[in-house]
């Protein structure tokens, strides 16, 4: 798999991430990132048996299984094996937005991240990493990013507990500040999380 992306004009484009399992670039004129990815060979070898999705594919299944359930992400404009196009979508991440927010604003934003939460447990959607930075806000509504690590199959009894306490390590992740201003701690949102 070639790991240098063959592109037009390499002047149109802006290199975003470039790390040893993937390549994110961002095209300013067309406003569409493009996302490719350079997996292990063991996980290629799974992959070809059909063993799982690619990530390309799996990306595409869960914007669909997401959107199904009432969950927002990206808009996808192409995607294959192991690259996925997708439209840039104005806002900021959600991290930034409990920062920068209001006291209301942070309520309405945290309860909406609660929320999502809650609806990927209650639709046995797998997803280990809840940092404030792989959700993004625009125009009111929280969206999902980084959908090549959702699974959505069989094995969610079996990653659960494990979905679980990744979950509660990284909630543990917001700003207290962003907490204290709507005077709600981590474990608040745990317990409500997991009351479900």
């Amino acid at each position: 798999m070639e790991k240098d992306l063959k592109i037009d004009n390499e002047k149109d484009y802006e290199v975003v991430k470039n790390d040893k399992r993937s390549k994110v670039i961002y095209n300013p004129k067309n406003k569409k990132y493009k996302k490719c990815f350079y997996p292990k060979f063991s996980k290629r070898i799974k992959w070809f048996f059909k063993m799982g999705r690619y990530p390309g594919h799996n990306f595409k299944y869960i914007s669909d299984v997401l959107n199904t359930v009432g969950i927002k992400t990206v808009n996808i404009t192409d995607f294959n094996k192991y690259e996925v196009t997708t439209q840039a979508l104005p806002g900021k991440p959600l991290a930034e937005v409990l920062k920068e927010s209001n006291t209301k604003k942070a309520k309405m934003c945290l309860g909406k991240y609660i929320n999502l939460i809650k609806k990927l447990i209650d639709n046995r959607i797998y997803f280990a990493d809840y940092t404030c930075n792989n959700f993004f806000m625009f125009d009111g509504e929280i969206y999902a990013l980084d959908l090549e690590d959702y699974r959505k199959d069989c094995l969610f009894n079996f990653r659960k507990k494990k979905m679980l306490k990744k979950m509660q390590s990284k909630i543990k992740t917001i700003p207290k500040e962003c907490l204290e201003k709507i005077n709600i701690t981590h474990n608040d949102i745990l317990k409500e999380i997991l009351d479900n």
